[in-house]
């Protein structure tokens, strides 16, 4: 049930981005509208790889076929299956095939080998299947949106780590993750605003804009017992301890704080984020692993910690309220 609606969740998606007009939504909504049933949702997102991120040929520049590369993605599939391959040997199968088409070394080669990698570590996941993979410029860095078994969505952000062993393979690791969605449209809408707010773009600014306004509507929830009460009500498959401890992080870069700078945010908020991030750091010390339930965690010493350093910090930045 979760690999069909991964499928049509994914197939809507896409005809969302052809319905705005880009040339790039037609290929991938053609891509995934496949006639047989998906059993595994991997070979989809290699075929997405091989002509998105590779593509040696250019036939997106090119308008050519969005089939030009599908006689790899078995062979290219089975590589990435391979949890022994390292992710050079990746990239130098995908440089054989260049050679058998008389071309030289394309620039991307690597960067869609760290990607394909990306693929096995996110396809391994129990009880979640990728919907999609969205890549930094460099590659270094992506964002992965999942479809749960229980009927929710979420992103993550993941980043690569080279391998320090020779013969081990890099991977990637999960570096923060969203909170729970309902809706599928909106927890992809997140994940590319997200990438526009990591790796720039036009509209950085207003972005920047818009994640301060969530960052109020966090500490509103973490600083209200009523608010992660109605919240758990609202989203019943949600687990609110975990989201309220672990949205900030998507959030907030604890390794970029100057970034959180006028004309976004004022000096007094860049330190009630730092504040707060302390008090958070501080009462994971104290929390149990896999936290409580929510009606446990209400009221007890650590809990109310955290309460309290969001009603701080929300107070700071309500001076200026939320900005559009």
């Amino acid at each position: 049930d979760t690999l069909d609606r991964c499928r049509t969740v994914t197939t809507d998606m896409l005809r969302a981005r052809l319905k705005a007009g880009t040339r790039t939504g037609l290929k991938l909504v053609q891509k995934f509208m496949l006639d047989e049933p998906v059993h595994d949702v991997l070979p989809l997102h290699v075929r997405k790889i091989l002509l998105t991120v590779w593509d040696p040929i250019g036939v997106l520049k090119l308008d050519g076929s969005e089939t030009e590369y599908d006689e790899y993605v078995q062979e290219v599939t089975a590589l990435v299956r391979d949890g022994t391959l390292h992710e050079s040997a990746i990239a130098e199968h995908l440089k054989r095939i260049e050679e058998t088409m008389a071309l030289a070394a394309s620039p991307s080669v690597e960067k869609a080998a760290r990607a394909l990698l990306g693929l096995r570590n996110a396809c391994q996941r129990e009880g979640e299947i990728l919907v999609e993979q969205i890549l930094s410029p460099n590659g270094f860095f992506a964002i992965w949106l999942f479809a749960r078994d229980d009927g929710g969505y979420l992103y993550e952000m993941a980043k690569f780590l080279q391998s320090d062993f020779v013969g081990q393979p890099s991977k990637w690791q999960k570096k923060a993750w969203s909170g729970v969605f309902n809706d599928p449209v909106i927890a992809h809408n997140y994940a590319r605003e997200k990438a526009v707010y990591l790796w720039g773009g036009q509209s950085k600014i207003s972005t920047d804009f818009k994640f301060r306004n969530e960052i109020i509507e966090y500490l509103e929830t973490a600083s209200s017992y009523e608010g992660q009460l109605r919240y758990e009500r609202d989203v019943p498959i949600a687990n609110v301890p975990h989201e309220v401890i672990e949205q900030w992080t998507d959030l907030v870069d604890e390794f970029q704080f100057d970034n959180y700078r006028e004309p976004v945010y004022s000096p007094a908020e860049n330190a009630a984020i730092r504040r707060y991030h302390a008090v958070r750091e501080e009462v994971l010390w104290y929390l149990p692993f896999g936290l409580l339930p929510l009606a446990e965690l209400i009221g007890s010493e650590p809990w109310e910690r955290l309460r309290l350093g969001a009603e701080e910090a929300l107070a700071v930045f309500l001076i200026r309220g939320k900005i559009q």
